[in-house]
């Protein structure tokens, strides 16, 4: 993996510890715990992972990726022979094999981990080692955990959440759902082109109509960013009933969002915005393939090049791999 660097960044974070791919056991270290900055990117097929400083070194994780998530200090990988594997704690060896050859699709949350054999979710939760709980009468066609919340759309468009333990209990939100998200306040979903919130699952509170002719959208904490099918890119904030939406940038083609900055592109160019949805957008680069944002990170892949920034949204591009990355994930520090 080569790398240059380019002008020095404000943000200084920690250092890279260990190396292998040995597969040990280890035990599930809490993924509420404190933890480092990390950035993880894909070459081709083989996984690396630095953390503390985007200046710091690669660390290289595993080969025969598919895909791969960070969360916490933990690290999920799925390779492309269906196997799972999880590890907690720094970037040495000890990979833990959730499932060895089956799985479809996977998300790890807090202490658990769910992932998918065909339309089959199953989660555990607590050390790497645990329970395996098949989620029954869920035929999954999409998932997602949220804190103690899973939810569930089944393959007949039915949306189907639970809170708690891992044990029985759906309540059936709705029917011809297409779409949904969640987080630890509300939860939104897409019905016939039509956006949809919710702020309690077992209430008898109706939802609440956001938005018309939506093909795409995000959601986090208050806020809610919406894409139309004229290519407009919507966002709205603070209280349901009284919030208003408005319009961020038109000839939008793929957007994020996180915390308070809004990450999109326009023709081909990368544009973010922090602070005040009313706030200016600012161009981060032009002719990008693809692109994350987490917390003060950014990060671009553009003709296998990536290219990383931590702080403001001035301009300021680390050139972390010269020429090989097909996919990046960024996981901002956490104090808590």
């Amino acid at each position: 993996m080569a790398t240059r660097h380019s002008r020095t960044l404000s943000a200084a974070l920690a250092t890279v510890v260990g190396a292998g791919l040995l597969l040990v056991p280890v035990q599930s270290a809490s993924a509420d715990t404190a933890h480092a900055a990390r950035v993880g990117v894909l070459e081709g097929t083989r996984l690396y992972v630095k953390e503390g400083s985007i200046f710091d070194p690669w660390v290289e994780q595993a080969d025969d990726v598919r895909k791969f998530q960070l969360e916490g200090d933990r690290i999920g990988v799925l390779r492309t022979n269906g196997q799972l594997d999880v590890k907690a704690g720094d970037l040495g060896p000890g990979w833990h094999t959730v499932n060895t050859d089956s799985v479809t699709d996977f998300q790890l949350n807090g202490d658990r981990i769910a992932y998918t054999e065909g339309t089959d979710l199953y989660i555990t939760e607590g050390d790497f080692g645990g329970e395996i709980v098949h989620q029954d009468d869920a035929p999954v066609q999409k998932f997602q955990l949220a804190g103690d919340r899973v939810m569930v759309l089944t393959t007949d468009g039915k949306l189907k959440v639970k809170e708690g333990d891992l044990g029985p209990g759906w309540a059936v939100l709705g029917t011809g759902i297409t779409d949904f998200s969640a987080t630890d306040r509300h939860i939104v979903f897409l019905q016939g082109g039509r956006l949809y919130l919710r702020e309690d699952i077992f209430g008898l509170n109706e939802p609440l109509e956001q938005a018309r002719d939506v093909v795409t959208f995000r959601t986090e904490s208050d806020r809610i960013v919406w894409l139309n099918r004229q290519g407009t890119l919507m966002a709205m904030r603070g209280t349901p009933y009284f919030a208003r939406p408005v319009t961020i940038s038109g000839s939008v083609t793929d957007f994020r969002l996180d915390g308070e900055r809004i990450a999109y592109v326009e023709n081909g160019d990368l544009w973010a915005q922090e602070g005040s949805l009313f706030g200016p957008s600012i161009h981060q680069e032009n002719n990008i393939d693809s692109f994350d944002v987490d917390g003060d990170l950014l990060a671009v892949i553009k003709d296998g090049a990536l290219l990383l920034k931590a702080g403001d949204l001035f301009p300021g591009w680390y050139v972390a791999d010269d020429d090989s990355a097909t996919a990046v994930e960024l996981l901002a520090a956490s104090a808590n």
